[in-house]
């Protein structure tokens, strides 16, 4: 239960690297750490008032070295004080790299409307 526990946890923060993603395939210019950063803290400061749900979390596969997980995700926030809605499901595969949990793949899939 550890294990999954501490898992968890990263999925929740896993989210936020979304939007470096994002940002990191709209960049041009030289990519660095530090332009990393700025557009990952510039991205979050433009979400107001944000909550960020994980539900129905599905353990398929679980080892001591790579886990993999389905779970239901919806999130709410404001951006330029517009509400911005997004719900949908999530697959994330984890791996122990040098004793640490890590997302090495994401898929996240928009809720049908």
């Amino acid at each position: 239960m550890q294990l999954r526990r501490r898992l968890r946890k990263l999925l929740v923060t896993r989210r936020k690297l979304n939007a470096l993603i994002y940002v990191i395939g709209k960049a041009a210019g030289d990519i660095n750490i530090f332009s990393i950063r700025k557009a990952f803290e510039d991205t979050y400061a433009s979400i107001q008032d944000e909550t960020y749900i994980i539900s129905d979390v599905k353990w398929i596969a679980v080892d001591q070295q790579v886990s993999v997980c389905m779970y239901q995700f919806r999130s709410n926030g404001l951006v330029n004080r517009k509400r911005q809605v997004h719900a949908g499901k999530g697959t994330n595969v984890l791996k122990r790299i040098n004793d640490n949990w890590q997302i090495i793949h994401e898929h996240l899939s928009k809720e049908k409307e």
